[in-house]
C-alpha cells in the first residue's frame, strides 16, 4: 500500500512540476504579448498623428489650386476668344 501512494504523490508532484513549467512558460508569453501591443499602441497614435497631417495637407491644398469648375469656365472664355480672333 505504501508503494502505490509513493507513486500517486510522485505522478502528482511530475503533474505540478509539468504545470508549473508550463504556466511560467505561458506568463513570459504573455509579458511578450503585453509588450508588443503597447507597441502597436505607440505606433497606432503616430499613425492617427500622420493621417490628420495629411488630411490637413490635403484640405490646404485645395487653397493652392484652382477648382475645376472655374478652369474650365476659364478655358472656355479661352477658346472663344481665340475663335473671336481668326
Amino acid at each position: 500500500m505504501m508503494k502505490t501512494e509513493n507513486k500517486k504523490i510522485n505522478k502528482i508532484e511530475k503533474l505540478v512540476e509539468i504545470i508549473a513549467t508550463n504556466v511560467f512558460k505561458l506568463t513570459g508569453k504573455v509579458d511578450n504579448i503585453e509588450k508588443d501591443v503597447s507597441e502597436l499602441k505607440k505606433d497606432m497614435v503616430e499613425v492617427k498623428g500622420n493621417v490628420k497631417n495629411i488630411r490637413e495637407d490635403i484640405l490646404n491644398l485645395g487653397d493652392r489650386f484652382v477648382p475645376y469648375h472655374t478652369f474650365d469656365q476659364l478655358s472656355n472664355r479661352v477658346y472663344n476668344l481665340e475663335k473671336k480672333n481668326k
